[in-house]
C-alpha cells in the first residue's frame, strides 16, 4: 500500500493489514522502485480461471521488462 497521511481512514487501514502480515506500506518515493516481483508469489500451477489467466499474462509483462 502507499502511505497517505493525509487520510485517517487510509491510516486505520493500513495498521490493521500492516498488523495482519497482510501488506507492506511504502512512499510515492518508494513506488518507482519497487520490484514487482519480490512482494507477489508466484503460483506454481496452469491458471485456472480468467483472474489467473490475466494475472500471470501481466507478470509476464512486469518480468519481461525489469
Amino acid at each position: 500500500m502507499i502511505h497517505r497521511p493525509g487520510m485517517q481512514e487510509d491510516q486505520n487501514t493500513m495498521r490493521y493489514l500492516q498488523d495482519s502480515g497482510w501488506c507492506e506500506v511504502i512512499s510515492w518515493e518508494e513506488l518507482g522502485h519497487v520490484q514487482i516481483n519480490n512482494y507477489i508469489k508466484q503460483a506454481k500451477h496452469s491458471p485456472s480461471n480468467e483472474v489467473e489467466t490475466l494475472a500471470t499474462a501481466v507478470f509476464a509483462v512486469l518480468d519481461r521488462n525489469e
